[in-house]
């Protein structure tokens, strides 16, 4: 999910403005990257994560205290309640093994009416986007993975490595890196603790920072089925109310 426009007409589009005096989280911000361009917009923005990846921006960010590191044990974001008036992630949540705790925890910092905001790759989306196997989000025995590899299905980094290296590299970082859930699963992880929860599918499509989103966006207007095609086969976009 970008920086720019995309971000707030989504949330526009589901009734709730973004005001730069509103205080928002990125959950997941990885190098800072996103805090940065929106702080740069005059926009009250701060992010966490476990770890935070390589950037330009990252270090200062840090020292500063706009981004910050999530404590593991016990599980906790480092701020007090009902803090933040709108929470977002990108593709962070099929990385979560701990995910009711981390629920529980945006719903702890966010402020009674706040919004949240969640993008990431649907569970049954045809090509798995971390290692560009076929269907292996929800199916990787080893000789699936070993015969999508062989027929070429892997990361252009991986190009001229050994066929039965890169397909167990790859089937042990989808076991330990990630965590599709279903759609049930995450209903009942929101529906517990929010006092509204849905799909903004839709309201992604309108607003995308691309012309070919915006296309299927008219389309699905006309053809709502359209919108449950996107989110069950390519991206779900999560929404929540405190």
């Amino acid at each position: 999910m970008n920086s720019g426009e995309t971000l707030f007409e989504v949330a526009a589009c589901l009734g709730q403005v973004v005001e730069r005096s509103s205080k928002i989280l990125d959950f997941g911000c990885g190098n800072g990257s996103r805090v940065k361009a929106l702080r740069t917009r005059g926009y009250d923005a701060l992010g966490v994560d476990i770890k935070f990846k390589d950037g330009p921006h990252t270090n200062e960010l840090q020292k500063q205290g706009y981004i910050k590191c999530i404590e593991e044990d016990p599980y906790r974001l480092p701020f007090p309640d009902a803090y933040f008036d709108f929470v977002f992630s990108e593709q962070v949540f099929e990385h979560l093994k701990n995910p009711d705790e981390v629920v529980a925890e945006l719903a702890r910092v966010m402020k009674p009416g706040g919004l949240g905001l969640h993008r990431f790759p649907a569970r049954l989306r045809p090509l798995e986007s971390h290692v560009q196997v076929p269907l292996s989000s929800v199916f990787r025995p080893s000789w699936w993975m070993l015969f999508w590899t062989w027929a070429g299905f892997r990361k252009s980094s991986q190009k001229f490595q050994p066929v039965h290296e890169v397909a167990l590299k790859n089937r042990g970082y989808l076991d330990g890196n990630t965590n599709y859930l279903s759609g049930r699963e995450i209903s009942s992880l929101f529906v517990r603790r929010f006092s509204a929860f849905g799909y903004a599918g839709k309201c992604w499509l309108n607003s995308s920072p691309n012309k070919r989103g915006r296309s299927l966006g008219r389309v699905s207007n006309k053809l709502p089925f359209l919108a449950w095609v996107y989110q069950t086969f390519w991206t779900r976009v999560v929404y929540h109310f405190k």
